[in-house]
């Protein structure tokens, strides 16, 4: 009885083995995906397969196809986020990548109000623009380091990492607007060095915020990982000379036509940049205790 029992488990095993060959159609696929997309999950149904992937750079790719299918049944699909509807090429070369992230680190900075108030507040401070231009390239070494060493993983992986480091930025923030308040003053070497090496400090925060952004746009076994990444961090630095500039022009007219101006304009916008700056340690730091 138990032999013909195991037959019959055999036949109803290859009766089903045969309806499923039967039913099912080759799934054959080719993906050719730039260092943005990435496939997360591939899932195979009798009637074909669903492909899952991550598409970072909605907002900065609008204008261009994000993904291109084409199914068994021969019709190209294109995929985009919005606006363009013609039939748009994604590069896979080393320059459009550069382009890509020279731009994204533009946008970030210049998006990201945190960093826009820092620079803000350590450009107002400064008597000569070579003063600043030495504030700032301290800061740029900083957050250099630190945003090539988050970006690879040198970095805490704890929920508490992130809302630590944001709730520091926005500290941060306020220490540089409280030196602004100060009257400037002739500096030392000594003074200066000081500065500098606070920028730096502060600029090893700042750049593992960077990292965290980056992170989400790029792949860290993605092609044209070093240009990318150099690429972003050149187009930080890319915002950062464009804020400088928009500010330091005022500053400049206020302090050689009327010092009196230049005092109002250099409290006004140090104290506006530190008010925010307090909200945000304020509304940070209780995501930081609530995740501890």
């Amino acid at each position: 009885m138990k032999k013909h029992h195991s037959y019959l488990i055999q036949l109803l095993s290859l009766a089903l083995a045969l309806h499923l060959s039967a039913i099912s159609q080759t799934v054959e696929a080719h993906f050719l995906l730039n260092q943005n997309i990435k496939v997360r999950h591939i899932e195979h149904t009798s009637n074909g397969a669903s492909l899952y992937t991550k598409l970072p750079l909605i907002y900065l790719l609008g204008d261009k196809a994000q993904l291109t299918t084409d199914p068994n049944s021969g019709k190209t699909q294109v995929n985009r986020s919005k606006w363009v509807t013609s039939n748009v090429l994604i590069s896979h070369s080393s320059v459009n990548s550069v382009k890509t992230f020279l731009l994204q680190g533009i946008v970030h900075i210049i998006e990201g109000l945190d960093h826009v108030l820092f620079v803000l507040c350590l450009s107002l401070s400064a008597l000569t623009l070579p003063l600043l231009l030495w504030r700032v390239t301290g800061f740029t070494i900083g957050h250099s380091i630190t945003l090539s060493a988050g970006f690879f993983g040198f970095i805490p992986t704890a929920a508490w990492f992130i809302p630590l480091i944001e709730t520091g930025i926005a500290i941060s923030i306020i220490y540089v607007a409280w030196l602004s308040l100060r009257k400037p003053s002739i500096t030392t070497t000594s003074s200066e060095r000081t500065i500098f090496f606070t920028a730096c400090m502060l600029g090893l925060l700042h750049g593992l915020g960077f990292s965290f952004v980056l992170h989400d746009i790029l792949s860290i076994n993605s092609p044209n990982i070093c240009q990318s990444l150099l690429a972003f961090n050149l187009g930080v630095e890319a915002g950062q000379i464009l804020i400088i500039l928009a500010i330091w022009p005022l500053l400049y007219l206020a302090r050689h036509r009327q010092q009196a101006w230049e005092t109002q304009l250099r409290y006004s916008i140090a104290t506006m940049c530190c008010a925010a700056a307090l909200i945000w340690t304020f509304q940070r730091g209780y995501g930081l205790i609530s995740v501890i």
